[in-house]
């Protein structure tokens, strides 16, 4: 299989300091917060429902009697709306202090946070959980995410993170993607990633099916520089050494399964300046390579 380097050549989080997969802040003070693992008990979660609804009903009794006898108008829209059920549940204990982030290596905090949109949901009450779960898995680097609610006042928050599967060029752009050809980021360097590079328009989207199909020949994956994916229809396999392999729009793998036989797949690979071509159906054309116009 292609290896995925352990560095690829992109800024981690977090900037300027080191890697911790596991991180835990205190929304507060946006700063480290001390392990304080919660206790669990049998039952405990419903009695604190329990208790957050009884303290719910005493609040709003509260400031209604409060409006009534100061003569303020008392809107209960407004007492249940979004900003008042933060408000009361915040009084209660039950806002959000703390924040657990978790599987995370290559996506920033500050992505993350923007995704939870913190500001305006202050507790757990009013907390959005589908919601954030869908914005952190539109973020380029998360396949999925868990966003869980731990009462009274933590939210744990763990994600999966996509593993980059090639290097795609086009024009002056140089990006990471999966094998779904969703780009992950922009990469500064190819060298030493460990990683297959695929070129042009739309090679992302086809670049799993061929480098799959590539991985059955060992002579050809180890040879292979980068694969040009040409007028969106077809692939152009660029060997080291000089070895350029045209294959077909369709069939690409039965002609490499061709090209196979016999064991000439290793005298192939290895010919130098030398152009294959597989695009005629049951043919295999070799011609030498000329260098381009300028070239030596």
């Amino acid at each position: 299989m292609f290896e995925v380097a352990d560095d690829l050549g992109i800024n981690r989080r977090p900037q300027g300091g080191a890697l911790n997969p596991e991180a835990r802040y205190d929304t507060r003070f946006a700063a480290p917060a001390h392990d304080r693992t919660p206790r669990r008990y049998p039952g405990r979660k419903r009695w604190i429902l329990l208790k957050f609804m009884i303290a719910m009903f005493v609040a709003l009794t509260g400031a209604a009697a409060f409006n009534i006898l100061t003569g303020t108008p008392f809107s209960p829209a407004l007492a249940w709306s979004k900003q008042g059920v933060d408000s009361w549940a915040r009084a209660t204990g039950f806002g959000i202090d703390t924040v657990v982030l978790t599987g995370h290596k290559f996506t920033a905090d500050s992505d993350i946070f923007d995704a939870l949109d913190l500001p305006n949901a202050r507790s757990l009450a009013s907390f959005d959980t589908d919601g954030v779960r869908r914005r952190l898995e539109r973020l380029p680097w998360i396949e999925s995410a868990e966003v869980t609610r731990v009462y009274p006042d933590r939210l744990d928050i763990r994600v999966q993170e996509r593993r980059a599967f090639a290097v795609w060029t086009r024009g002056n752009q140089t990006e990471l993607i999966d094998k779904s050809g969703r780009v992950l980021s922009a990469v500064n360097r190819t060298e030493g990633l460990g990683l297959p590079r695929v070129s042009g328009d739309g090679a992302a989207d086809h670049a799993q099916p061929l480098l799959s199909e590539i991985e059955r020949y060992p002579d050809l994956k180890d040879k292979l520089d980068f694969a040009e994916r040409v007028g969106q229809r077809r692939w152009t396999l660029h060997l080291k050494g000089g070895v350029t392999v045209h294959l077909p729009a369709d069939g690409e793998a039965a002609q490499l399964s061709s090209l196979a036989k016999g064991g000439r797949m290793a005298a192939v690979v290895d010919a130098g300046q030398t152009v294959i071509d597989l695009r005629a159906p049951g043919r295999t054309a070799v011609r030498p390579a000329h260098p381009r116009l300028g070239e030596s």
